[in-house]
This record gives structure tokens, sequence and C-alpha cells, in this order.
């Protein structure tokens, strides 16, 4: 190393300490910020991380770059948002233009081949808007920092590769270099069947959505595709009951599956019928009993369900309800029977 390069690392050296308590308030603002966006658009994610790169990995990348000041450093501060599908990416991508004053943008994704070693993402060179002024931002207004964009599957493989001791596609033994690449492209399928497979479950939500309204029109359509499964009784009971409060939790609607299961109702052209046959001894058990720790003082749509199953069938009530004041004869005589 010449002396004048050396002098210059030690200057620049310095120059990380002194500004280090900068690059960490500019990680902190960028995480949040990206991180209330996201959510503000209804964006589910799997992490937002960051890193403020450590100086003995910055001065060995100066050196090699032979750059001659911090400034020319874009990823001292880096953040990372790891999300679960490919169409994911663009939408966050919009996000961020939206969020950061965006410099400089690299694809990695759509220009790599499937073979490339290493992994795919997103990158960005930002900074904060130039609209952010005060004593929480003048220090950091002018730091860029890089965001990197990616999904689980391209994580993954960048964590696995990470680890290896091939940094290049050259220092990759030949006989390795086939698995190699099948396993590159597999990630790649991955992520192509994840995104596939999304949009399929988008699809069958409509179209279980469909069916749910034609059976509460009572046009008589939609009973041969009404068989119960998560999507349809999910629909169910947002289309019968938007009043009342939701499931806490998904595992909720899938245990009222098994549930309904258990008394023979498989259909949802079933679970219809069963609610319009106890809605009046439902209301009226509702009205003199009323949770009183529920919103509204409302049982939720899958409370209601199960109410109308125990009412319905005696087996059923008993398992459930120790005391069995639901086979009272003020509620029971309400009950339409078939």
């Amino acid at each position: 190393m010449s002396l004048k390069l050396s002098n210059n690392i030690n200057i620049i050296s310095q120059d990380y300490d002194f500004n280090l308590f900068r690059y960490k308030s500019l990680e902190e603002e960028a995480k949040h910020i990206l991180d209330s966006t996201l959510r503000g658009r209804g964006i589910k994610f799997h992490s937002i991380t960051s890193r403020i790169k450590d100086k003995h990995s910055l001065l060995d990348k100066i050196e090699r770059k032979n750059y001659s000041t911090l400034n020319e450093v874009n990823d001292i501060i880096g953040t990372r948002v790891v999300c679960l599908f490919l169409d994911d990416i663009r939408v966050i991508g919009e996000c961020i233009r939206n969020a950061f004053d965006v410099l400089t943008e690299d694809n990695k994704i759509d220009e790599s081949d499937v073979s490339t070693f290493g992994y795919m993402s997103f990158h960005f060179i930002a900074k904060l808007k130039s609209e952010y002024s005060g004593p929480r931002y003048n220090h950091i207004k002018d730091l860029n920092f890089e965001i990197q964009v990616r999904t689980i599957s391209m994580d993954a493989w960048a964590n696995i590769s990470h680890y290896l001791d091939y940094k290049n596609e050259q220092d990759l033994p030949s006989d390795l270099k086939k698995d190699f690449y099948a396993l590159s492209g597999l990630f790649y399928v991955a992520d192509k069947h994840f995104q596939m497979f999304v949009k399929s479950s988008e699809l069958s939500k409509a179209e279980k959505l469909e069916v749910v309204q034609q059976l509460l029109s009572g046009d008589g359509l939609g009973k041969e595709n009404d068989i119960i499964d998560f999507d349809s009784l999910s629909a169910l009971l947002i289309e019968k009951y938007p009043d009342r409060p939701a499931p806490l939790n998904s595992k909720s609607i899938s245990v009222l599956i098994e549930e309904l299961s258990s008394v023979g109702i498989t259909r949802i052209s079933q679970v219809v019928d069963l609610l319009e046959n106890t809605k009046q001894a439902v209301m009226l058990y509702e009205q003199e009993r009323p949770p009183g720790f529920v919103i509204k003082f409302q049982y939720s749509s899958v409370g209601v369900v199960r109410l109308s199953i125990a009412f319905y069938f005696e087996q059923y009530r008993k398992s459930i309800y120790k005391d069995d004041e639901l086979s009272e004869e003020k509620y029971q005589r309400l009950i339409q029977r078939q």
C-alpha cells in the first residue's frame, strides 16, 4: 500500500468514526419509514432488517475500489426488505420511490440469468426526501443509503451461498457446477410457483365469494360448488355477518370446519339453512346472555355458527356446554326442524 493511500485510509477511518452516530440515526430512520410505509399500504412482508457496514469491510471496499472519500460509498447504511412473492417486489418498489428520493435503481432480478452465481435482488440507492427538515433530519439528509428488496426464496439462497467458500462462478469445481446451477434453478422455480399459488388462491377466494352470494340471494344457484373449505366458510361469515366481530385468527375458522363436519355439515348451503333455522333462538339467547367481553355485546360470526350447531344438534351441545340451558323450551320451540 502506498503512503498516499495509507494516509487516505487513515483519514477515511477517522471520518467513519466521527460520522458513526449519523449512520446509526439514518439506519433507524430509514427502517422506520420503510416499515410504516409498507404497513400503511397493507403490504405483507417477512422482515425488514438493517445494518451499518463495519469499518473493516468498509476500508477493504475503499481500497479495492480505489475510492478517495466516504461519500463515494453508497451502502454504508443498508436496509433489506424480504417479501413473500415476486409481485410484491414491484409494489414495494413503488412505495420506496414515494417514500424516499431514489438516486439509482439496479434490477438484479430481471437482468440476471437463473444460473448466475450468487443471488438476485432489487437494489435502490436513496436519500431522505428533501422536505424532511428539523433537528431530527438535518444531520442525516445528505447521506445516501441502500435498500435491497428480495423474496424469501432469494434471501434463503443468498444466505446459503454466503457461507460457501466459492465467491464467484470461476471458483466452483467443475463437478459441482451442475448441481449448483440446478439448486439455484430450484429456488427460482419455487418463487415462480409461490406466485402462481397466491394468484390461484386469490381466484379461489373470488369464486367462493360468488358462490356464497348466490346462495344468500336465494335464487337457487351455487349449490353445485358449495363444499365447505376455508375460503368458502370465511366468505360466508363476512357476507352473512358484516357487522359482527370477525374471527380472532384463522385457526378458529379451521376448528369451526371440523365442528361442522362432526355433525355432518359439509356444504355451505347446509350452513345457510342451519343459521336460518336457528336464527330466532340465537337472537333470544344473545339478548338474554350477551357476551359482555365482546364489542357491541355481540357474539362473533364464528360464535353465532357455533351456537346454531349447539341449538340444533344435541350431541354437540352436550359435549360443549356443561350447563344445558340451550335445551330450554323457550329456545328449542323457536328452532325450525326439517
